[in-house]
């Protein structure tokens, strides 16, 4: 706790020193550190890895929203803008970090596999696009990654920065959110209180995710399928079809492997799209 308690403090003078106001990054921390709370516990409840919340830059947003833009110094604004939970967060490390734990439980010499793996990974991939920006031009990676999202930020910034219409404290929409908060709280205390109560609060709170969204079909093929299981084989059933939805995620990444192969071998100048969302 004094190791955790320390690294906020950190994180919170961290901002202050780069241009945050103290309240603003006050503020700010406890919205990241809500926002990564809600999809550790949204991937440990569903095992659904796709919820990142920096997405919907729900930090970022509620600050601008609800404490207002009348006094925040530009400074401020520009930290908004360029420090989120993509620079801090990642993208998909920190919700599978509590998860290590489980993993250790699984083999001996599973969490330093793990973890060798995940260093090679990031090393190998900033290589290879350093590597890429020398070789082709970083500007001829005409993508979202390496222009459209820096372009349209610079462009938030400076539109944000140049607003005269600023926004005070707005005790409606701090009421719609404390009301939002509320019937999360308590759907949770349902939940835990009641076994026929099945509505997740976090479900309820990521709904409006445009992954949820995209996915929803996903999970109730999912969901369906493991209540017919449950249903009519028990856990024993559950067990026995476990290594088959392995084997699909395992097939997947096979499949992706090989049309790699396939596309450096054949098709080295364009290449195709073999893996998105």
């Amino acid at each position: 706790m004094l190791v955790l308690g320390l690294s906020i403090l950190y994180l919170i003078l961290w901002l202050h020193g780069i241009g945050f106001q103290l309240h603003y990054a006050l503020f700010w921390v406890t919205l990241f550190l809500m926002g990564i709370l809600a999809a550790m516990k949204f991937l440990a409840a569903s095992g659904f890895a796709y919820i990142y919340p920096f997405w919907g830059k729900s930090a970022e947003q509620v600050t601008i929203h609800v404490l207002g833009t009348q006094g925040m110094a530009e400074s401020t604004i520009v930290g908004l803008k360029m420090v989120n939970f993509r620079t801090i967060a990642g993208w998909r490390i920190p919700h599978t970090l509590p998860h290590i734990e489980k993993i250790r439980g699984t083999g001996r010499g599973m969490v330093p596999l793990v973890f060798w793996s995940l260093a090679v990974g990031l090393t190998v991939s900033g290589l290879y696009t350093i590597w890429l920006c020398y070789q082709e031009g970083g500007v001829n990676l005409d993508n979202w990654n390496m222009r459209g999202a820096p372009l349209r930020e610079y462009n938030r910034m400076a539109s944000l920065i140049g607003n005269t219409d600023r926004s005070v404290l707005d005790p409606g929409k701090t009421t719609v959110w404390l009301l939002g908060s509320g019937v999360a709280i308590l759907f949770g205390v349902l939940q835990a209180r009641f076994s026929w109560w099945s509505a997740h609060p976090l479900g309820l709170m990521l709904l409006s995710r445009w992954h949820m969204q995209v996915y929803m079909m996903n999970v109730l093929v999912v969901w369906a399928a493991k209540s017919l299981i449950l249903r009519f084989g028990g856990i024993l059933l559950y067990r026995k079809v476990k290594p088959a939805a392995y084997g699909l995620i395992v097939g997947y990444v096979f499949a992706v492997g090989v049309a790699f192969l396939v596309d450096l071998i054949w098709f080295t100048e364009r290449g195709h799209m073999l893996h998105t969302w």
